[in-house]
């Protein structure tokens, strides 16, 4: 930990008051006490592998990137579901955006909401 400190002060040049938010001891950390703890616990489903999300999980996270509406198509989904939309993204984005307009009669502006999110939850 010294160390790490250390190349941040190198890296800031010593001073430290650049550092963008407050400095937490580990127990606040993992108490989650720090000042934006509430922001943090609605995105509760982004601290563990999407792997690992749950059914409830994927619903939360649906909401959280205002997609409700695809609440019910993915009522069953969990996250390696969401994992392996995204690693079929990934190998042919054209097909994967045909596959979410007909398979799940997504318009043109929620695949591409729908894809960003899904983006940034796999992107760990």
């Amino acid at each position: 930990m010294a160390g790490i400190l250390a190349d941040i002060k190198s890296a800031l040049g010593n001073n430290v008051d650049e550092i963008d938010g407050p400095i937490l001891t580990t127990q606040q950390e993992a108490q989650g006490t720090d000042e934006n703890s509430t922001e943090k616990e609605s995105i509760g489903q982004s601290k563990k592998p999407v792997r690992q999300w749950t059914r409830e999980d994927v619903q939360d996270w649906l909401k959280d990137n205002e997609l409700t509406k695809l609440c019910e198509t993915f009522k069953t989904c969990k996250g390696r579901h969401l994992e392996v939309m995204h690693s079929k993204y990934s190998d042919d984005k054209n097909a994967f955006y045909g596959e979410l307009k007909t398979d799940y009669n997504m318009n043109g502006k929620t695949c591409t909401d729908f894809v960003v999110a899904l983006e940034e939850a796999c992107e760990d």
